[in-house]
């Protein structure tokens, strides 16, 4: 009986080991980190707008002086086999719209990418876009969709009416105008304004400038709002994500300081 069980152990134990050997082969070996610099610079010609996307790594997007599109990338690796000169910075303009985007190659199993983009005022940004890695957005203008699978998202005085989304990591907005946010696993703090938005015809962009972001009511203001924004609190169903809808004008009716979770009244 114990010889049986001894065996058995034994065998079930081998079968571990082999996994692990096979799971540690297919990782690949982990190594000091090694760096690689991808910066560059663009000039738009005829774009107006801004699309940003990644796989892996943070995006900080923020101003910057003059006409040119500034992306100060690095690839970063602690995999021996990853193979940091096959990851690639594409910048390329087609009509109105103008993509920074990063080809990292499947092989590269342990490579990050993280994207620090100097917008000129002549684009309007349109989207940011990462899977695995962090957001932050300020300073800017553009009616902006902002996306993060894995990772908290931070958006501060964007001229326009942003939509933000996170899968896993919370969502911190201020100063800013807000279609909806929604975080399925991550806390909303929201610090909105509370004027109405007035959005002037821009012929640079087919984005909206919206010329009251320098006037708006300080924060600290207090404003009776008509009506609430839709809250669901993620606490009383797994599949409900934390979340604020407003409408066209109701952001303006949205509270000076919010904070989830919480539930509608």
């Amino acid at each position: 009986m114990g010889h049986a069980v001894h065996t058995t152990c034994m065998a079930a134990l081998s079968t571990i080991i082999d996994e692990l050997t096979a799971l540690a082969s297919d990782v690949g070996a982990l190594g000091d980190q090694r760096t690689r610099d991808l910066d560059a610079t663009h000039t738009p010609t005829t774009a107006s707008q801004l699309e940003v996307a990644t796989t892996n790594g943070a995006i900080d997007l923020h101003p910057t002086e003059g006409d040119e599109l500034v992306v100060d990338a690095v690839a970063k690796t602690r995999h021996e086999d990853d193979d940091l000169d096959a990851v690639a910075l594409d910048i390329a303009e087609a009509d109105d719209t103008l993509t920074v985007t990063v080809d990292i190659p499947d092989t590269n199993r342990g490579t990050t990418v993280e994207l620090d983009v100097g917008v000129p005022d002549s684009l309007a940004v349109a989207l940011v876009e990462t899977k695995n890695g962090k957001i932050d957005v300020r300073g800017v203008r553009g009616d902006a969709r902002i996306e993060a699978k894995n990772g908290k998202i931070s958006v501060d005085d964007v001229d326009g009416m942003v939509d933000v989304h996170a899968k896993n990591g919370a969502i911190s907005i201020s100063d800013t105008y807000v279609t909806s946010a929604t975080s399925k696993n991550g806390r909303l703090d929201l610090n909105l304004p509370v004027s109405t938005p007035t959005p002037p015809s821009s012929p640079r962009t087919g984005h909206s400038a919206y010329a009251s972001r320098r006037t708006r009511t300080p924060p600290s203001t207090s404003l009776r709002r008509p009506a609430r924004p839709t809250w669901r609190d993620s606490r009383a169903s797994s599949k409900s994500p934390h979340a604020a809808t407003f409408g066209a004008n109701s952001a303006a009716a949205a509270p000076a300081s919010t904070s989830t979770p919480r539930t509608a009244r």
